[in-house]
């Protein structure tokens, strides 16, 4: 069985709203949240609260059973706006440093 490989790094941001549950971590490809397993392979999925909101679409990658009803799933971004890390975070990056995220 093939690893999936990261092409950027992840950031730890518990506690970040997200619809599908508690974010775990994140990266410019992806989401790892822990809440219900997911339904469908390709989710729509939305980070972040009021104004602030980000919508992207995602799919599920990989997804671990945790206890009762819960699991912990690895959500890959589907076209996901190039800005997404620096306006979850708050932080505005010169366009040069947003395609290292």
């Amino acid at each position: 069985m093939r690893g999936i490989r990261r092409t950027s790094g992840r950031l730890e941001l518990r506690g970040l709203p997200c619809s599908l549950g508690e974010v775990v971590n994140i990266s410019a490809g992806g989401v790892v949240v822990d809440g219900r397993p997911p339904t469908a392979p390709r989710v729509p999925l939305e980070l972040g609260e009021g104004g602030d909101r980000i919508a992207v679409r995602a799919e599920a990658a990989w997804t671990v059973r945790l206890r009762r009803g819960r699991a912990r799933t690895g959500y890959r971004f589907i076209d996901p706006p190039p800005d997404l890390l620096p306006r979850l975070l708050g932080v505005r990056l010169p366009e040069s440093r947003q395609r290292m995220l």
